[in-house]
């Protein structure tokens, strides 16, 4: 069976017209697969900024982080020793050991806090409780003087906000310790 020149030109058109498909999808799949490859690079550094800047956010923090928790371990300490003192201490008479007087907040960092992939609220909250703290003392203060039965509240109710904040401290530094060795290895 011998095709004729019409049969040969239909089969030749056949095979150009599938060609001209598979080129077709081969070149949208081309461009699809270099577009995602694009795409993956931008990601990827958009990951390294992100991973960069939440490094420096974790070391500007990392200071005012450690002058919170060791002032609210030297805070904690003398609320049992008072608790037994007879009489108990008016708050003015001891405020200045209480407060935690953090000369440094989180202001500088604060609009950075979102890159840090945790921690941020824990970071938010601490500063937040740290400065409420010392409102409820400066509260306090300006009561003037209170009976036994208000002071015994005071200690328990100013203890019990140190507890929270240290709680909350080891939240936010077990979420930026981390962060700070990783980038301490890299030797930045």
């Amino acid at each position: 069976m011998s095709l004729k020149a019409g049969d040969w030109a239909a089969w030749v058109q056949a095979v150009g017209s599938i060609a001209a498909i598979c080129a077709g999808f081969g070149t949208a799949y081309y461009q699809s697969w270099k577009a995602n490859d694009l795409r993956n690079k931008d990601r990827v550094e958009r990951e390294r900024d992100r991973a960069d800047r939440a490094e420096v956010v974790a070391f500007r923090l990392s200071g005012w982080l450690g002058e919170v928790g060791s002032r609210v371990g030297v805070r904690l300490k003398p609320y049992d020793d008072i608790r037994k003192r007879n009489p108990m201490p008016q708050p003015d008479a001891v405020l200045e050991q209480l407060k935690l007087d953090m000369a440094v907040g989180i202001e500088g960092v604060m609009a950075d806090l979102h890159y840090l992939k945790a921690g941020s609220g824990d970071i938010a909250q601490l500063d937040f409780l740290v400065r409420l703290f010392n409102a409820f003392l400066d509260q306090a203060y300006t009561r003037g003087s209170l009976t036994e039965e208000d002071l015994v509240d005071f200690y328990d109710r100013a203890k019990l906000q140190l507890k929270s904040i240290k709680q909350v401290h080891a939240n936010a530094e077990r979420h930026l310790k981390p962060i700070v060795e990783a980038a301490a290895r890299k030797e930045r």
